[in-house]
């Protein structure tokens, strides 16, 4: 075999094997994911006062895997009164992703305990393929207006509806 026909087989087999890495991990039957937050909001925000301030809320995290598989989502939610530098851990979730159908992974009840003021929230979120780490990223307020400067206050301070 000439020296031509053996680097172009080289060539063709490195081609091949490049061309495979993004298609499986190379385990049998799975697929890679490919790890993005989607959107981060805010639902159920009463504010009978309509001074702005609410006095609890639910926020609302979406990941996407891409495509067609499962993977265990974790999303560790931390919050600061938005002129303090030490974040309180608030409660973590883990639910089953799987492809481009999930639904929103919900913090119901947020800040229903905090007196008048504005608040900074914080995510860090994994991505699991049964024991193995996947994706793991940090969601800053810089990142998401949603998680910046959210205002709170007390069921007792918004009893002043104004029609």
């Amino acid at each position: 075999m000439g020296t031509r026909a053996y680097m172009l087989m080289i060539v063709v087999a490195m081609l091949f094997v490049l061309g495979c890495e993004n298609e499986d991990d190379g385990i049998a039957g799975t697929t890679r994911s490919s790890y993005s937050l989607r959107d981060v909001y805010w639902t159920n925000r009463p504010d009978a006062d309509r001074d702005g301030y609410t006095t609890s809320g639910t926020l609302n995290v979406e990941v996407d895997i891409g495509r067609n598989a499962t993977r265990e989502i974790t999303v560790r939610l931390f919050t600061k009164y938005a002129d303090e530098t030490t974040w309180t851990f608030v409660r973590d979730k883990t639910v089953s992703v799987t492809g481009g159908r999930n639904d929103a992974i919900k913090f119901s009840g947020i800040a229903s305990q905090n007196y008048y003021g504005l608040y900074d929230f914080r995510l860090i979120i994994s991505g699991w393929n049964g024991g193995t780490l996947e994706w793991n990223t940090e969601v800053i307020p810089g990142d998401d207006a949603d998680l910046n400067h959210q205002k709170f206050e007390y069921g007792t301070e918004d009893l002043r509806y104004e029609p």
